[in-house]
C-alpha cells in the first residue's frame, strides 16, 4: 500500500513539473511570435494583434464557468477560478482574498510565464508588455460573463503577486 501511494505521488509530481514546463513553454513562445510579429507589422501593431487572439481564447474559457458564475454569482466564479485551476493549484497558486456583494478579489501567487521569460533574461520592461499581453486571456474571461476586471499587482511588473479585482458590470 506504502508503494503505491509513493508511485502515485511521483506520477503526480511529474505531471506537475511536466505541466508547469508546459506554460513555460507557452511563454517562450508568445516571446518569440511576438518578436517575429513585431518585425512585421511594428511593435504596436504586433501588442493589438496578441492582445486579441489571447483575448478571444479568454472569451472561449468563460463558457467553461459554471452557468451561477456566468449569470452573476461571484461565489461561483471565485470559487471555480480557485478549484479549477491548473494542476490543483499548484501552478499558479490561485486564492481569494475578498469575496462579497458582486465582486472579489483573487490572487494568483506564481507566475511560470513571468517565470519563464525571467530565465530568458528578458528586461523588466519587455516582461511587463509580455505580461499585459498574456493578461488579455483574463480579461476575455471575465469580460465575455459580463465582469469588469482590474489588475491592481501583476507579477509581470515585478509585484510578487497578481490581484484580480473584479465585479460586476453595468
Amino acid at each position: 500500500m506504502e508503494r503505491g501511494a509513493a508511485v502515485s505521488r511521483d506520477v503526480d509530481d511529474k505531471m506537475l513539473r511536466e505541466l508547469k514546463a508546459s506554460i513555460m513553454n507557452r511563454a517562450r513562445l508568445y516571446y518569440y511570435i511576438f518578436e517575429e510579429t513585431k518585425k512585421t507589422c511594428g511593435e504596436e501593431k504586433a501588442i493589438d494583434i496578441f492582445k486579441r487572439g489571447i483575448y478571444q481564447r479568454g472569451l472561449e474559457i468563460s463558457q467553461s464557468y459554471p452557468p451561477e458564475a456566468r449569470e452573476g454569482n461571484i461565489q461561483s466564479l471565485a470559487d471555480h477560478f480557485v478549484n479549477e485551476s491548473a494542476g490543483g493549484g499548484e501552478i499558479f497558486e490561485p486564492a481569494k482574498v475578498e469575496v462579497k456583494g458582486s465582486g472579489c478579489i483573487l490572487r494568483m501567487n506564481s507566475c511560470p510565464l513571468v517565470e519563464a521569460w525571467e530565465e530568458m533574461g528578458l528586461s523588466s520592461e519587455e516582461i511587463a508588455i509580455l505580461c499585459d499581453m498574456a493578461s488579455a486571456i483574463d480579461y476575455g474571461t471575465f469580460e465575455g460573463m459580463g465582469y469588469d476586471l482590474e489588475f491592481t499587482h501583476q507579477i509581470g511588473r515585478g509585484e510578487s503577486y497578481c490581484e484580480l479585482v473584479i465585479s460586476k458590470g453595468a
